[in-house]
């Protein structure tokens, strides 16, 4: 069984990272894999992270973007231009595709969406709110399997290190782009002078870049409480660093992130949209609130700083639910998703 990832972003974000683990995870097992870029914009997948795998550009017409599959056995796409890609390849070789849906959006509705929807083999959905979303545009019964959590690497010493930056500190931590528009990290920023009267001891760190980043950064200019430290490799270390999580998304196909700071024993209050809660139910394993209400983020936010106990027991519990979501248990779903795919490929060549 040879397998093709198609991952056609320009840059390293959420479905790029899932890409990655599926593929490292599938490695040892021992699935023969290669992963196709896009010419011009795969300068993440030339980074080193994946260095063990045969990567594979796209060049700049159709013939010979097709050629790159003629000797796979199946295709996994990771994002709408992939999913394109895949259902040119499976007309022109025969070859089946599954395709992988992260973004919570309903897809366009032009007949070559629809048409590639239909054709696929398999069509997953990461979270419970994207299922029904897909299913009208796929002939096949969407499946859900999420997104796995990353397994960070945490240097203790340098996550001490962080700490010791803020001494005396709370610190509210936040990982993501900064593009409110999905993310929503205004809402924290405007609560975050309430914050420093209420508990000045508090102190917010962002984490991410995006095209957001100046507005933001010029918003926060006089909040003595706040801090964008930009893009960091060693995000693992500074999530252990955090005393809290927090997550104010406007949308989340699942919201993977979370799953990160799960592991790290960090408890989280997020907002209720999208897959998000597939992750977290409210008062078991973290605290929820309705999307851009921050005078109930300030509450919560609060509740959980003069609690010591619930964001013990809450972390815990977190913690305690992760083995559906750890990257071993994900490529075993799509392993067997593959192998069925596959095998009823076989059975349908034999009975024609």
């Amino acid at each position: 069984m040879k397998v093709c990832h198609i991952n056609l972003a320009k840059t390293f974000r959420g479905g790029e990272r899932q890409t990655l683990i599926l593929m490292n995870e599938l490695a040892k097992q021992g699935v023969d894999q290669c992963l196709v870029v896009r010419r011009d914009g795969g300068a993440w997948a030339d980074s080193g992270a994946f260095s063990q795998h045969e990567i594979r550009k796209t060049p700049g017409n159709l013939w010979p973007k097709l050629k790159i599959f003629e000797d796979i056995d199946l295709i996994h796409a990771h994002d709408a231009k992939a999913l394109r890609l895949a259902f040119a390849a499976h007309k022109r070789f025969a070859i089946p595709y599954v395709v992988t849906r992260r973004i919570v959006q309903k897809p366009s509705g032009n007949t070559l969406n629809k048409r590639s929807y239909a054709a696929a083999a398999a069509v997953v959905a990461v979270s419970s709110v994207i299922q029904p979303v897909i299913q009208p545009m796929a002939r096949v019964a969407v499946q859900r399997i999420p997104d796995a959590y990353a397994n960070l690497s945490v240097d203790p010493e340098r996550a001490r290190a962080i700490r010791s930056r803020y001494p005396g500190k709370f610190i509210i931590g936040h990982v993501g782009a900064l593009e409110n528009v999905d993310k929503g990290q205004l809402h924290l920023l405007n609560i975050a002078e309430a914050l420093n009267e209420l508990a000045p001891d508090v102190q917010l760190l962002f984490l991410g870049a995006g095209s957001d980043s100046q507005w933001f950064a010029a918003l926060s200019e006089q909040l003595s409480n706040v801090e964008f430290l930009g893009f960091q490799r060693d995000v693992g270390d500074f999530i252990a660093a955090f005393d809290l999580f927090v997550f104010p998304s406007l949308r989340e196909g699942l919201g993977s992130t979370l799953l990160d700071v799960m592991q790290a024993n960090v408890p989280i209050i997020a907002s209720e949209v999208g897959g998000i809660v597939d992750i977290i139910q409210h008062e078991h394993n973290g605290l929820l609130f309705a999307k851009g209400d921050e005078q109930k983020l300030l509450q919560l936010i609060l509740q959980l700083y003069h609690s010591p106990d619930l964001r013990t027991q809450l972390a815990l519990k977190a913690a305690a639910g992760l083995e559906q979501f750890s990257p071993h248990q994900i490529a075993q779903q799509y392993s067997v998703l593959y192998r069925k795919v596959l095998h009823n490929q076989s059975a349908s060549s034999l009975s024609e």
